[in-house]
């Protein structure tokens, strides 16, 4: 079982995208809860999130929106993130197989993955970042860090692409 947890500051186009894609993970049995951080929108960010079934938290308790979490992995996604159905069956397999953090691929990496290697910096929350909570904890000390997790911890990718 994961949780998942979306940073915004007002994305409600792209968090309702993203959110609606979620759906199959929860008949699944793999997503227990969506945890909405925001960043003060002002726009319908927090009414989407929660017509969805979200918790929502200000950036303000981000403390608080980690300690309420009792699943052993977490996914830290951007609003405007589409999962592509089948998502949920390789993350189930990579949680039960491993303890390595582990992201999505992007489109951008298809084709000549070794030349965008060459080239690019290493995805951030853009590819999603999947993890056990244990090892997140000690790296999430406010919202702003959700942005930083990927590039701190080695993650292998996913054969998904979002």
């Amino acid at each position: 079982m994961l949780s998942i947890v979306l940073h915004t500051h007002n994305s409600a186009e792209g968090l309702a995208s993203s959110l609606a894609a979620l759906v199959p993970a929860v008949i699944d049995g793999v997503l227990r809860r969506v945890i909405v951080i925001d960043a003060g929108s002002q726009d319908q960010s927090l009414m989407v999130a929660e017509q969805m079934g979200c918790d929502v938290f200000p950036e303000t308790k981000f403390e608080e929106a980690l300690e309420g979490i009792s699943t052993g992995w977490l996914l830290l996604l951007q609003p405007g993130a589409i999962l592509p159905e089948g998502w949920e069956a390789i993350a189930r397999k990579h949680m039960e197989e491993s303890q390595s953090p582990a992201r999505f691929s992007l489109a951008k990496e298809k084709g000549w993955p070794w030349l965008g290697r060459l080239f690019s910096r290493k995805p951030g929350l853009e590819a999603g970042l999947l993890a056990p909570l244990e090892m997140l904890r000690p790296i999430l000390n406010n919202a702003a860090d959700l942005e930083k997790a990927p590039a701190q911890l080695k993650s292998v990718r996913l054969p998904i692409v979002i």
